[in-house]
């Protein structure tokens, strides 16, 4: 049996993500690089780390995979799926404007966005800024039979299918209410895996199909199961969406110039010892394809127990980009050099 890691890509993965977790204070953390057309796992990172040689003395908090056996309300990282849902199901257009500046009353609570988008935007705009009220609003028009079969396709409400010790059960209640609705278009009301995730970005390199993330390598010939879910244009409109998020939204901080990064940042409210959302504790992430042109790789970055300032593009976004620039020569993509400060 060959695995499909690569040793020096897992290197520099567990070497960022530990810099990363230690940084912010995190509890816990986990990133995956796939290649998002075959599934093939080149490096998949859990911290905190233990010796694998002395496993016996490590922590039940060190043994536990964070991409493959941990779920999470995902936050962010989801809207792009609500996104391209409501392009899909031509509930919306890229050329239809929002209001944004109200909030929404949805079963008799507010839904609002923390830094508010001033004057009329396009679907471009309330990806790429983030809008918790733009998702909520084109979810709703989606409704929720078509809302969970997109995401059963996405692979977000089973358990991924990597070949490890565990892979955890997403929690993922079909519930009608309004409010679930809406709150699942901007990344709450489900808990799925990182690997899961990084699964479902896949979409976005196999031009709308979804595949399968593996730790086994497939031979140059081998058929690849992949599970439509877009259509190429919207996909392709999707991945403009994501690099405007990169180039001018919250994910600048994982640009990397001449890579072309696509992607999206996730900041999501965990819950406290009452089951009660606290913004003190985030679980703060960074989900993206590149390059965008021609768009093969996925990495999926995250941190568990970020504060309350440590948002997706504040802390993993960064970290992206630094394993960008170091994993881009093993794949074979250029880099521009980093400009340096005067």
């Amino acid at each position: 049996m060959r695995l499909s890691l690569d040793v020096r890509m897992q290197y520099a993965l567990e070497e960022e993500l530990d810099l990363a977790a230690r940084r912010v204070g995190a509890t816990g953390a986990g990133a995956i690089i796939l290649d998002g057309r075959t599934g093939e796992t080149y490096a998949l990172a859990s911290w905190p780390r233990f010796d694998p040689n002395q496993a016996g003395s490590a922590s039940e908090a060190q043994r536990l995979n964070r991409v493959a056996g941990s779920v999470y309300e995902l936050g962010s990282t989801i809207k792009p799926f609500t996104v391209a849902m409501a392009l899909q199901e031509q509930v919306t257009t890229s050329g239809e404007v929002f209001d944004l500046n109200r909030p929404l009353n949805v079963g008799g609570r507010p839904i609002t966005d923390e830094h508010p988008i001033e004057g009329l935007v396009t679907l471009r705009s309330i990806l790429s800024h983030s809008s918790n009220l733009g998702a909520a609003q084109l979810a709703l028009r989606i409704g929720g039979v078509r809302q969970r079969d997109y995401l059963d396709r996405l692979g977000l409400t089973r358990p991924a299918r990597l070949e490890i010790g565990r892979n955890g059960e997403p929690i993922a209640p079909n519930l009608t209410a309004r409010r679930d609705i809406a709150g699942r278009g901007f990344g709450y009301a489900l808990a799925s895996s990182p690997v899961a995730l990084a699964g479902a970005y896949s979409v976005f390199t196999n031009q709308g199909a979804r595949v399968e993330p593996t730790l086994i390598a497939r031979a140059p010939d081998a058929e690849v199961e992949r599970t439509p879910v877009f259509s190429t244009d919207v996909t392709r409109q999707m991945l403009v969406y994501l690099r405007a998020t990169v180039t001018e939204g919250t994910g600048r901080a994982a640009d990397v110039p001449g890579l072309l990064v696509a992607g999206k940042t996730g900041t999501a409210e965990t819950r406290d010892e009452t089951g009660a959302y606290t913004s003190d504790r985030n679980f703060s992430s960074f989900a993206g394809v590149f390059p965008a042109n021609e768009p093969r790789y996925v990495i999926v970055l995250a941190l568990d127990g970020a504060g309350a300032d440590q948002a997706g593009g504040v802390v993993a976004a960064p970290a992206v980009a630094r394993t960008l620039r170091r994993i881009a020569p093993m794949l074979g993509l250029r880099v521009e050099p980093q400009a340096q400060p005067r």
